[in-house]
């Protein structure tokens, strides 16, 4: 009996150390994957090592694969998934040893980012409190410090968004103290860079050109030798608005350029959209209308799909919160029934008192939603009103005969033109004026009279084109051009 226990006992140490030597073979694949520069086959392989460490069970594995695809979705800019892997590591990781504690600090600090992202600020700060509070418990070391200089790197963000510009800068310049101390990290340089970047811009905005040309020369040499695109489209940036504002209009095109190409490059659209912005002042101040029109209108189209990214990402963040709040209340309401058994009158008065409290901040969550929808509408309104801004315009250049009629037109619907002439080459700039009217949903009428020719005329102009677009007589002119 006493050797049939040892031997049970035996199976099950040897079993625990197959599994943990499997959780810890899973981790070390992980490990090898390159997430930091997010391609779809990259994600593809952390998801594969994800299901596994879901299927066989382990904790510790299934955290890390969850915080790696999160921020392997940052660095796409998909802040959706951003936000849904964040808090999947954050529920799932355990808090055991060091590594899982340090893991999970993490998973913390990219939920914050994420409700940042969203305009979530307060639960931001709740999450970055949090961070400090779990880095106070953790050993010091080159970890721990470069994750405490990304903390304050992110609440810089969070200060300055709340116009605390003081406090914004003293986290920065803890950061970049806290950063400069741990060279050994392989994250630090890329910290570093951000920090740099925005302790430039912070001397920008105070007029300290001398003191944002050095930082943004800092970050553009680190962001250059660790090959850090988002980073080094930054530093252009900052470089580009020093020199438009001491009016060096050439020496600042150069850099918006650059800046513009490595933000494309990376598919980083809120700083490509305000390279954009400012392509479009820069091209006002050197009286370009026609190339300030085109970062007009491409930073208009960028802005458009940014909103609506922008629209979902809160729409998604406040369900995550509504639902972490059901949570909540579910095991609030749990707790306190069980404490009822015990001492009756006395818990019902306190379950009364927190039901009503949580009722509150359920109906303070519900009034930042219904802000939010109003806020989204409101911009959905002015993008209406500028479509039809643009539509007025090219009414007057099409009434004038203006040339750039086709030129606006192609800045509003890019890929008109270029497709019908894919099924015609011998379409004249008048039939591509008229498609485009027909396009704008103009009526034969209409057309005859912004074009000063009879109603006749239009339909013979329609049979014409129709023959060069070798259309059959069941096809729809109308909706055929309206499909293009």
């Amino acid at each position: 009996m006493k050797y049939l226990k040892l031997l049970f006992i035996y199976i099950f140490f040897l079993s625990s150390c197959i599994t943990s030597r499997e959780e810890r073979d899973l981790i070390n694949k992980l490990n090898r994957v390159e997430w930091r520069y997010s391609s779809q086959k990259t994600i593809n392989s952390i998801e594969v090592i994800r299901l596994d460490a879901l299927k066989k069970d382990f904790p510790t594995a299934l955290g890390k694969a969850n915080l790696a695809l999160a921020y392997a979705y940052y660095n796409k800019n998909d802040y959706n998934n951003f936000l849904k892997y964040a808090i999947e590591a954050n529920k799932t990781l355990p808090q055991e040893t060091y590594l899982d504690k340090l893991l999970y600090t993490k998973s913390i600090l990219a939920v914050a980012i994420a409700y940042y992202s969203s305009d979530h600020i307060i639960e931001s700060l709740d999450y970055i409190n949090n961070v400090y509070s779990n880095l106070d418990n953790l050993p010091k070391n080159d970890n721990t410090l470069m994750l405490k200089g990304l903390t304050y790197n992110v609440e810089s963000d969070i200060q300055n968004t709340l116009n605390h510009r003081q406090e914004a800068y003293n986290f920065l310049l803890k950061s970049k103290k806290v950063l400069k101390k741990n060279s050994k990290n392989t994250f630090v340089p890329y910290v570093l860079t951000s920090t740099y970047n925005k302790l430039s811009l912070y001397h920008f905005k105070e007029k300290n050109l001398d003191s944002s040309f050095l930082y943004a020369n800092e970050a553009l040499n680190k962001s250059i030798n660790i090959d850090y695109a988002l980073g080094s489209g930054i530093s252009w940036m900052n470089l580009a608005n020093i020199h438009f504002h001491k009016k060096d209009y050439s020496q600042a095109l150069m850099y918006y350029k650059k800046s513009a190409k490595k933000f494309d490059s990376v598919n980083a659209h809120n700083q490509l959209d305000k390279t954009y912005s400012k392509l479009n002042s820069l091209f006002l101040s050197l009286n370009d209308s026609i190339n300030a029109s085109k970062y007009y209108f491409k930073h208009l189209i960028l802005r458009n799909q940014i909103n609506k990214k922008e629209k979902l990402l809160r729409i998604f963040a406040n369900h995550e919160i509504a639902n972490n709040f059901e949570e909540s209340l579910e095991r609030t309401k749990a707790y306190y029934t069980i404490l009822i058994l015990s001492v009756l009158i006395l818990t019902s008065f306190l379950f009364y008192y927190l039901l009503k409290n949580k009722q509150k901040r359920l109906s303070r969550k519900r009034n930042i939603i219904q802000k939010d929808e109003r806020k989204i509408n409101q911009l959905e309104s002015e993008i209406s009103t500028l479509k039809d801004q643009y539509l007025d315009e090219l009414l007057t250049l099409i009434k004038k005969d203006d040339q750039l009629f086709l030129a606006k037109f192609t800045q509003i619907y890019p890929d008109f033109i270029l497709n019908l002439k894919k099924h015609s080459g011998e379409l004249t700039s008048q039939d591509l004026k008229f498609c485009a009217l027909v396009k704008l949903n103009f009526s034969t009428k209409e057309i005859a009279d912004m074009l000063f020719i009879s109603v006749k005329s239009v339909d013979v102009k329609r049979y014409r084109i129709r023959k060069k677009l070798k259309l059959t007589s069941k096809t729809n002119f109308d909706k055929w051009i309206n499909n293009i």
